[in-house]
């Protein structure tokens, strides 16, 4: 809402409404978010069935450990809390995959 009034004091406000709209995701999903300084909120979906892996490399593309690995279902979630201690204070790549298809996040953690 906004409203706006000329030097006579008359004033008009107007209800203006924006809709944003996007693409319905058709490929695999991964959110890494800080919940706070030494955890992570991680959110994956599967985008079709078969064995999904969730692994975490460094910068330079060395794979540092895997996190989730689980067979799953089209369409299927699973969300879970990370513990980043462990973790060195830098930037890492999380890639999540199924072998034919992948998304990867970079992932800036700082304890």
């Amino acid at each position: 809402q906004w409203c706006a009034t000329d030097c006579a004091g008359n004033m008009t406000c107007h209800v203006q409404t924006i809709v944003r709209q996007t693409a319905p995701a058709t490929g695999p999903q991964l959110q890494v978010i800080n919940s706070d300084r030494h955890h992570l909120n991680v959110q994956l979906l599967a985008s079709a069935e078969g064995r999904w892996n969730l692994e975490v490399y460094d910068a330079a593309g060395r794979k540092i450990t895997d996190l989730f690995t689980q067979e799953m279902s089209q369409g299927q979630t699973h969300s879970f809390v990370l513990d980043c201690n462990g973790f060195k204070d830098t930037i890492y790549l999380f890639r999540w995959s199924n072998g034919s298809e992948q998304v990867i996040q970079k992932v800036v953690m700082m304890k």
